[in-house]
């Protein structure tokens, strides 16, 4: 992480890290429907963006990415009928309409969505 003198000379670290904030995430994802949802202004900035990334030959992994939430995880004993069983989790796999970038509805998935003016 590269720190920066800010107009003081004290060490400021990078912008987007003030912006993640306390999180500790490691990524941020943004479904293409939310994208598309924005202006065309904003839609040519973020491009421009991500050509400069691709200019840069930042290369990253592909990924697998799933919506967070409680109904993506199910966690069961190995004996329904055994309390020393031990228990299994694993990820049940359901729709998610945030993928659906052709179809979706952004005001029907997020109400609070106010469009830029």
């Amino acid at each position: 992480m590269a720190y920066e003198k800010d107009e003081n000379g004290v060490l400021c670290p990078p912008p987007l890290h003030e912006w993640f904030g306390l999180s500790y995430s490691a990524y941020f994802v943004m479904p293409r429907l939310a994208m598309e949802a924005m202006p065309h202004d904003w839609q040519r900035r973020f491009i421009a963006l991500m050509d400069e990334v691709e200019a840069a030959r930042l290369m990253t992994p592909n990924y697998h990415v799933l919506r967070d939430g409680v109904e993506y995880t199910l966690v069961k004993r190995y004996d329904e009928d055994d309390e020393t069983s031990r228990d299994y989790e694993f990820t049940a796999y359901r729709t998610d309409p945030w993928a659906e970038y052709r179809h979706g509805d952004v005001k029907e998935l997020c109400p609070s969505f106010k469009e830029p003016a």
